[in-house]
């Protein structure tokens, strides 16, 4: 599904859209949201993807194909709304024209198969998640503007 953590890549217009919302948190701007904020996506700790290949390689399951995610849907909106309070921005959601080249509008994996197969189970929820990417941030802001020069962002 839509992995997220410390170390995420900047490419692609799915991938980055916490780490955009982030950044634009940081500069003291308002997050903003491409269309009216319904799009929803299943958006799961990189810890979790981890697990999941521990899970797999444990298990007797052989060529087979799970969903890796939590299985929870969340709008764009509510992930702005969750960054707004975790972070303590006092800046309110930006929305702008979405292109209509966008194809996916909603992905939200069913779990279902990969717990029953091999076990897997996400542990971390989204704003426990995004509390812990957060932090991490804080911690490592060479590290994260030096990924952002790397694909062209200003620093």
């Amino acid at each position: 599904m839509n992995v997220y953590g410390p170390r995420q890549d900047y490419h692609g217009a799915y991938i980055a859209v916490i780490m955009k919302m982030l950044d634009a948190i940081d500069k003291g701007e308002s997050p903003t949201i491409m269309g009216d904020g319904s799009e929803a996506f299943d958006f799961v700790a990189v810890e979790d993807c981890g697990l999941a290949n521990v899970c797999a390689m444990k298990s007797e399951a052989v060529d087979s194909f799970y969903n890796v995610g939590t299985g929870k849907r969340t709008s764009l909106k509510e992930l702005a709304e969750m960054l707004i309070v975790l972070t303590g921005s006092k800046q309110p959601i930006k929305y702008a024209p979405r292109s209509q080249a966008t194809l996916v509008r909603n992905r939200i994996g069913s779990p279902v198969k990969a717990s029953k197969e091999i076990g897997f189970t996400s542990t971390i929820d989204l704003k426990e998640g995004l509390r812990r990417l957060i932090e991490w941030r804080a911690s490592h802001k060479a590290e994260v503007a030096a990924r952002r020069a790397a694909v062209g962002l200003p620093a």
